[in-house]
């Protein structure tokens, strides 16, 4: 296989507009430091369009326009790219139609992130936040080496809001809240200085309402229907109550 990595260090074969983005841990937040890159949210998944090209679409088993890889490895899974990293050593990203080897011949481009190895030297990092709406995050990530030749690291990030932006009058539930747990981790062994292999796993839970659109089913929902004057509310001489209220002539 073709990795984005030997394409830059390829002078025949580099794109001349990829663009690494710091500084953001999810690929929602690349819309500001990469150029032409339009990455927006929905409840199931991201929707990712390249300079105009991309899929509006969030259907389960459907590809994207845009490619999304992590470390090498596509996911075809559209919902892959509402992970969350803290470990993040750079995001790459290639516009245009891709080739068959790296790119799975998609008509936008890809968006490549690429994670931290592990290291030898023992290192770690731990963050804890609230914000609004009840909302607790914490992030931590550690590594260091186990043998001579073998280094692992572990890296978790999550968030739980507990009170919703929004209040469902009917059942009297609070809505519009969110919740996130990612983990990853990796092994490298070098048994040679020629030799290296990777053993990664990875595990992301994400659960929200946001942006979700809800519909009245047929049936009665509201009680004791009055028109503007005040006057009990009727149709076809039946009072329009939580009893018999239809909805769009179904009862």
């Amino acid at each position: 296989t073709i990795s984005s990595r030997d394409w830059m260090n390829s002078s025949n074969s580099a794109p001349p507009d990829m663009s690494p983005a710091r500084g953001s841990n999810r690929a929602e937040g690349l819309n500001i430091p990469v150029p032409a890159l339009n990455v927006s949210r929905t409840v199931a998944a991201p929707v990712i369009f390249m300079r105009g090209v991309g899929n509006n679409s969030a259907t389960a088993g459907q590809e994207q326009n845009v490619a999304f890889y992590i470390d090498d490895v596509y996911y075809p899974s559209m919902t892959a790219a509402l992970t969350e990293f803290n470990n993040i050593e750079r995001i790459e990203v290639l516009k245009g139609p891709q080739g068959t080897l790296f790119g799975r011949n998609t008509t936008g481009g890809l968006v490549h992130i690429i994670t931290k190895d592990p290291a030898h030297e023992p290192s770690g990092k731990v963050q804890a936040g609230y914000a609004n709406y009840e909302t607790v995050s914490g992030s931590a990530y550690s590594t260091r080496g186990l043998t001579d030749t073998l280094a692992a690291d572990l890296s978790a990030t999550g968030y739980k809001q507990s009170k919703g932006w929004g209040h469902n009058i009917f059942n009297g539930r609070e809505v519009n809240k969110r919740s996130s747990l990612a983990l990853r981790s990796k092994a490298l062994w070098t048994p040679t200085d020629d030799t290296r292999i990777t053993l990664t796993g990875d595990y992301s839970r994400t659960k929200g309402d946001v942006g979700s659109t809800r519909q009245r089913l047929p049936g009665p929902l509201l009680q004791n229907l009055r028109t503007a004057t005040g006057a009990p509310l009727t149709l076809n001489g039946v009072p329009a109550n939580y009893a018999n209220a239809p909805f769009n002539g179904v009862p």
